[in-house]
């Protein structure tokens, strides 16, 4: 389930931004663009953060990517639950008292922990935030299997879990077991061996949550990628160009794109899980980040499934629930909850529901 915080995510790995030439655009807006991967030398979510828009001053532009930069540090720092930091409760925080006490958190953790809890009930309980017994198991054969970026041990020296130890860390990922006190502003794991991984969820709903406060403070336009996870803010200003465009990433060669753009309105997620991320390959077998609570195992269904909804932290989620259900409920889900899906199989096929079609530029 973890989708960040282990290795740096190239931009457009999972979704790139497709926005094609400026000239000829209304004069008043001026195009500005950047990335930034560190913030005050934290590595935030692990990724590439590349953020565009179209303003009317450098000075307003400023004023935004600076906020967005704070924001994004803000919010790494609270939803991490791999490392503390001083006068901050997060997710690790969390982990750590597990079956000990109720940790005082900031509101943003408990909303985003009940966004979860909704989401896990309405899509059949597959996407699951409190597997982290499990998915730490799997973080660590990675680690060591995959020391650094891009790299891999012999196979000879690689580690494999058990499926005795994934059943038994899976004893202890019941989502009921975490409770949540909102009047206190409090969040306690009853299992002491219980462990929290947002990693389905917290990169988006951080991405959300960035580009509400955006807009608050009066950025008008904008288009915000989070390694996979690309947001819009506004609509274009320009009258040649009146909507987004988001190429798809391919995942059986994912240094390149599908031929597929879909077009993004005002204020909407496009969101990207397959099996070409964080992967090792071990007797031929290809062990990615993305695990079935029903085996354990990563997922087997796809190469790579894509989101498209109003919500960034929605579509995270979701990108991983469909992900992990075989195709046939995949689109049952879909139509329930009306929302876009592309799913690319392992054989290279694609498949995409009546709504994703409609998006397509």
């Amino acid at each position: 389930m973890k989708k960040w915080l282990n290795k740096i995510i190239p931009l457009g790995l999972a979704v790139g931004l497709f926005v094609g030439t400026l000239s000829g655009c209304s004069p008043q807006y001026k195009e500005y663009r950047d990335t930034f991967i560190t913030v005050e030398g934290v590595e935030v979510f692990n990724t590439v953060f590349t953020v565009m828009a179209w303003e009317k001053s450098e000075a307003d532009w400023k004023k935004h990517y600076a906020k967005i930069q704070e924001l994004v540090l803000k919010y790494h720092k609270l939803f991490d639950y791999y490392n503390e930091y001083e006068g901050i409760n997060n997710i690790k925080t969390i982990n750590n008292k597990a079956g000990v006490e109720p940790v005082k958190v900031d509101p943003s953790i408990i909303d985003m922990i009940k966004q979860a809890r909704s989401l896990y009930d309405v899509t059949g309980r597959e996407t699951n935030i409190a597997m982290g017994a499990v998915t730490m198991i799997w973080h660590n054969v990675r680690e060591h299997n995959m020391p650094s970026a891009g790299e891999e041990v012999p196979e000879s020296e690689m580690i494999i879990p058990t499926q005795a130890e994934l059943d038994e860390a899976g004893l202890h990922t019941d989502f009921d077991k975490v409770i949540i006190d909102e009047a206190a502003s409090t969040v306690y794991l009853e299992d002491p061996k219980m462990k929290l991984d947002v990693g389905a969820l917290a990169k988006g709903y951080a991405t959300e949550l960035v580009a509400d406060e955006l807009k608050a403070m009066g950025m008008e336009n904008g288009l915000m990628s989070a390694g996979g996870n690309i947001k819009s803010i506004g609509a274009p200003k320009l009258k040649e160009k009146p909507d987004w465009g988001v190429a798809v990433t391919d995942p059986i060669n994912p240094n390149s794109y599908l031929d597929i753009v879909f077009r993004l309105d005002a204020d909407q997620s496009v969101v990207s899980s397959g099996d070409y991320e964080r992967f090792f390959t071990y007797q031929g077998k290809r062990y990615h980040h993305l695990i079935d609570p029903k085996t354990w195992q990563p997922g087997e269904y796809f190469s790579q499934v894509t989101v498209i909804t109003d919500d960034s932290g929605k579509a995270d989620f979701l990108s991983t629930t469909f992900f992990l259900l075989p195709y046939e409920q995949g689109v049952t889900l879909a139509e329930e909850l009306d929302v876009a899906v592309t799913w690319i199989f392992k054989d290279g096929t694609m498949k995409m529901n009546d709504k994703a079609k409609g998006m397509l530029k």
